[in-house]
């Protein structure tokens, strides 16, 4: 075989194989997207979702969205080694899209409070003129919670400024997050700045009447200031409406100053009993 018919040979295999390579790819796309799509016939976690996850990175293991979702019952369960291990893969595969979303699973089942915040600044990055939302929430919210986590209620209090703010241009003031109020009323608590959380919690309940956790804080504030019987009144309130389900809760995690029975029955004995303030611990 002379020189020029081997190389014309080379040639045609290499054309081929490419032409079959390029094919491929398309196909074995194809493949992941549908087995992502028909994981949706099964329960989130369950075995065979999970089966057609990994089926579906095996096609195409920069399916970004197939680790994501592998994470989430791993997170769901408190196994967060597992499941931040595949939210990690996600994020690295596509910042933009997941980084909001990994520093709200730090906040709020990690409590890993540093990292969120690195996680949403750099998700806050990508649109610098854009108010972001991480998984619905707004983004200055969401970092005004991290850093009263931190002990910063200065700090934290400039971000629910900043988010009240936003969506007040978004949507007008009635669309304000109600909870943007009752965090900056804790960090004002945090501050001895009794006054001010009462107004924040005033705010809260002109929206939304019915709200545990925005009676409880202001019974209190007006327990520091030793209004004795109107704090008597907002406990009753918080108790009330905490048997009634008017409580902020998730099946998940807990969520930060979650609001329990025995916080409500340690501040209403206290304010039946007038102890003075500096006796008893904010719960």
């Amino acid at each position: 075989m002379n020189t020029r018919r081997i190389y014309g040979l080379l040639g045609l295999v290499v054309g081929v194989t490419g032409i079959l390579s390029w094919q491929a790819k398309p196909v074995r796309h194809w493949l992941a997207e549908t087995c992502f799509t028909v994981k949706n016939l099964w329960p989130q976690g369950s075995p065979p979702s999970q089966h057609l996850l990994d089926a579906a990175l095996w096609f195409d293991p920069y399916l970004a969205k197939a680790y994501l979702e592998k994470s989430v019952p791993f997170n769901k369960r408190g196994d967060y080694a597992q499941g931040m291990y595949y939210l990690n893969q996600a994020v690295a595969l596509q910042p933009r899209e997941y980084l909001g979303y990994r520093g709200w699973v730090r906040l709020y089942m990690l409590r890993d409070y540093t990292g969120a915040i690195r996680d949403l600044r750099r998700y806050d990055a990508f649109t610098p003129h854009f108010t972001d939302a991480a998984w619905g929430e707004n983004l200055y919210f969401l970092l005004g919670l991290n850093y009263l986590q931190l002990q910063q209620p200065r700090q934290a209090l400039a971000y629910f400024r900043q988010a009240s703010a936003a969506e007040s241009r978004q949507s007008g003031p009635y669309y304000v997050n109600p909870y943007n109020y009752l965090y900056a009323a804790i960090a004002h608590v945090s501050l001895q700045q009794y006054p001010s959380a009462i107004q924040q919690l005033d705010s809260l309940t002109q929206r939304h009447s019915k709200c545990s956790e925005a009676a409880y804080y202001k019974a209190w504030a007006l327990y520091q200031l030793q209004q004795w019987a109107a704090a008597a009144r907002s406990i009753d309130l918080a108790a009330t409406q905490y048997q009634q389900g008017y409580c902020h809760w998730n099946a998940y995690y807990d969520y930060p100053y979650q609001l329990e029975q025995p916080a409500i029955e340690t501040l209403r004995k206290a304010i039946q009993q007038r102890v003075p303030p500096a006796r008893v611990a904010l719960q």
